[in-house]
């Protein structure tokens, strides 16, 4: 988009901003934010319909009237569905290890910085814990970028040497 644009594509900062905790072991980590995301999609459903409400229309363009009700039963089933795509596959949410190949995705598709939203109702000490983690999943995506660019100048390095000899 930047190229397309007239921008250089290498130039500037893309941040992204992703639902962040992370842990040691996987199976805690979704135990410990399922009921607190769960409650924030909630009230994150609440907002858009006091905005359709209002006139507005709902994320995706979707209207519904005021007084249109979502069944208890099909509101459980798209927090269960929105928890499940939000853990696997939009928040950087599990361990340093099944984190990191989102962060590395993301910085092939021209994100190059992160910004960690931390604040979706899981518990202080649990947050403050979890920005160790947070911080581990820093250092070994920023050693891994430092190993492939040391790749990348140690090859260019030998093809030279060899056109030289």
């Amino acid at each position: 988009a930047r190229r397309d644009n007239g921008f250089d594509p290498d130039a500037g900062v893309v941040s992204l901003m992703l639902h962040t905790f992370l842990g040691a072991d996987i199976d805690k980590v979704k135990d410990q934010v399922r009921v607190p995301f769960r409650q924030y999609l909630k009230s994150a459903i609440r907002l858009e319909r006091s905005a359709a409400a209002a006139g507005g229309v709902m994320s995706g363009g979707r209207q519904m009237s005021p007084d249109e009700k979502i069944p208890e039963q099909s509101l459980e089933q798209l927090l269960d569905i929105t928890f499940e795509r939000y853990f696997h596959t939009a928040a950087l949410m599990g361990t340093v290890n099944s984190c990191r190949r989102m962060v590395e995705e993301l910085e092939q598709i021209g994100v190059n910085e992160i910004a960690c939203l931390i604040d979706f109702g899981v518990e202080d000490d649990a947050v403050m814990e979890s920005l160790g983690y947070v911080d581990e999943l820093r250092q070994v995506c920023d050693s891994a970028r430092t190993s492939v660019d040391v790749d990348d100048v140690v090859r260019e390095f030998s093809e030279e040497i060899d056109d030289v000899l």
